[in-house]
């Protein structure tokens, strides 16, 4: 049995990309407001980051709380991957403790 691809979630660096973009996108356009720009221009500016930032953190259906639900289905996912290996481990233990009893029975008949 493949444990391979059974991640219970995308690859998440992209969304992680999109809003490192989007903070560093409104950053970079803050950057260059200045006293001069007309303030409706400014103002307009203002709530298109405000919306870009309510999308990126604010409320239940975010993206740092889809990010947060993703990272907490890996962790899980992960834990049991863990286990499931330790187990496994302790199988292979027990049938290597058997084989060393089966080999020993046979040399005991041998003698």
């Amino acid at each position: 049995m493949s444990r391979r691809n059974t991640e219970p979630v995308r690859h998440t660096c992209p969304d992680i990309d999109k809003i490192i973009q989007t903070i560093t996108d409104i950053t970079n356009q803050m950057s260059i407001c200045d006293n001069d720009d007309n303030s409706d221009s400014l103002m307009e500016l203002i709530n298109e980051w405000k919306i870009d930032l309510q999308t990126i953190g604010i409320g239940g259906y975010c993206e740092m709380e889809k990010l947060r639900s993703s990272n907490h289905s890996l962790r899980e996912w992960g834990n049991e991957m863990y286990d499931d290996a330790e187990n496994l481990e302790d199988q292979v233990n027990d049938l290597k403790n058997k084989v060393d009893d089966l080999e020993n029975q046979v040399s005991d008949y041998e003698k």
